[in-house]
């Protein structure tokens, strides 16, 4: 029988948090991680002056779990919050990027939205409430249809949710992907009326707690690998895990070494960490190998700031599926922190594939450079040939919160049930940014500490 403890399968933010929660609060803890790096989709890159995120750029600090992770990794004093020009945001319009309005008065005055699409959505109290039989799932597309009309779908709540999920607002579902939003409808009978009922009561005096977007001084990586360090030798990595089986009083795996052989760890409870379908194989669950996913491909390019007419006053420009562009959107890297680009000259990240392109992802990386410069030129006004530019491929990287998601999520509740020590923790539950796999995780260390 295995001694008491915890292994965790799987070294993204969501397994190291676990463990290092585990490891604080004194519980023997191991964490396997497949690859060299710690971290996941989390990836910095610095050469030359130049550094840039290939994977999540920014994260914001609503989650209380987040910055009590930051202060207690001792990574307070590396804390960048991104310029104020962050809250500036462009959407492309007939082409062109164009600024969003973040207020009333804004959006009647913005030539983002026509004023037959400002009608229609100023109308969204008056529209009755979905009736439907229970169980019954509704799409993102046909919930911003049907309460504030097609123009606010094209042009702002889908960019918005492609720039998360990389997903087709036509299959997502608003369950999962917008749950405040359809709880409002659901509690107040319109957006509006529940967005006013569910206000904080600070909010309502005009008392607000500002949230901010943040990275670190040397990249998002900062926060796996100070994680990492803190584990120390409960970390392994180099060694991916090829089968897993449960056995009296708890779980075996059975991990490759760099050297060829395979080596056991047991412990009472096991934590997998891991994207659905190397879930499906390690616990023989055909029914979640086939939850639906999407790649992106991510190019990280910079300028001379001379060659680049647009002022990159923001945060970055989405552009939507209904435009003539491919790339998803582009981050003004180098407006929001600095250190991200030499003297001179500024970084942008740009973003592309997802549920609605995927063959984006097979281009060369010459051609996929050739068609983003092409469209950068068009968008931004950019000139002559980059200082630097590479790029990444996440195939596959980001779970799809489907119409049929509710049986996925229920499959995994239902093995958990059937399997004892068993925890799913992988980023098809429980939301995909780095704030929700924080807070995800903490929630399952704090049911695991005393094991």
């Amino acid at each position: 029988m295995p001694a008491p403890g915890v292994l965790v399968i799987g070294g993204g933010i969501g397994g190291l948090t676990v463990a290092f929660r585990l490891a604080e609060a004194g519980v023997p803890v191991q964490l396997l991680e497949a690859s060299s790096r710690v971290g996941g989709v989390i990836e910095t890159s610095a050469a030359d002056g130049w550094l840039f995120e290939h994977g999540p750029n920014t994260i914001t600090t609503a989650e209380p779990t987040l910055m009590a992770l930051i202060q207690d990794a001792g990574l307070d004093d590396e804390v960048l919050t991104a310029n104020d020009a962050g809250s500036r945001r462009y959407v492309v319009r007939g082409g062109r990027a164009l600024p969003v309005p973040m207020s009333p008065g804004a959006l009647f005055r913005s030539p983002l939205v026509t004023p037959g699409g400002k009608l229609r959505a100023v109308a969204e109290p008056f529209v009755p409430r979905r009736r439907a039989a229970p169980g019954v799932e509704e799409s993102v597309a046909d919930f911003v249809r049907r309460r504030l009309g097609r123009e606010i779908l094209d042009y702002a709540v889908g960019p918005f949710v492609s720039g998360i999920y990389a997903g087709d607002p036509e299959r997502l579902s608003v369950r999962h992907v917008l749950p405040r939003l359809a709880a409002f409808e659901s509690a107040s009978g319109s957006l509006v009326a529940g967005a006013f009922a569910a206000r904080p009561r600070g909010a309502r005096s005009g008392k607000r707690r500002k949230t901010r977007m943040i990275s670190f001084r040397d990249g998002l990586k900062s926060l796996p690998e100070r994680l990492a360090a803190r584990l120390g030798d409960r970390l392994l990595m180099g060694g991916a895990v090829t089968r897993l089986e449960s056995i009296a009083g708890g779980w075996r795996a059975h991990r490759t070494r760099p050297d060829g052989g395979t080596e056991p760890h047991e412990a009472t409870r096991v934590v997998l960490a891991l994207d659905a379908r190397t879930t499906a194989r390690l616990l023989d669950a055909p029914d979640l190998a086939d939850l639906p996913v999407a790649g992106v491909r991510v190019a990280a390019i910079g300028f001379r700031r001379d060659r680049v007419g647009h002022p990159l006053d923001g945060f970055g420009v989405l552009s939507p599926r209904v435009e003539p562009y491919r790339l998803l959107g582009v981050l003004f890297t180098s407006s929001l922190f600095p250190g991200r680009a030499p003297d001179g000259h500024v970084a942008l990240t740009v973003i592309a594939g997802g549920a609605t392109d995927p063959s984006i992802l097979q281009l060369s990386d010459n051609d996929f450079l050739d068609r983003i410069l092409d469209e950068l030129r068009r968008l931004l006004d950019v000139r002559g040939a980059p200082a630097y530019a590479t790029t990444r491929s996440w195939p596959g990287a980001l779970p799809q919160y489907e119409m049929e998601h509710q049986r996925y999520l229920d499959h995994a509740d239902d093995l958990e049930r059937r399997l004892p020590g068993l925890h799913l923790l992988g980023s098809w539950r429980g939301g995909v940014s780095v704030p929700d796999r924080i807070r995800v995780a903490n929630e399952l260390a704090g049911r695991l500490a005393p094991v």
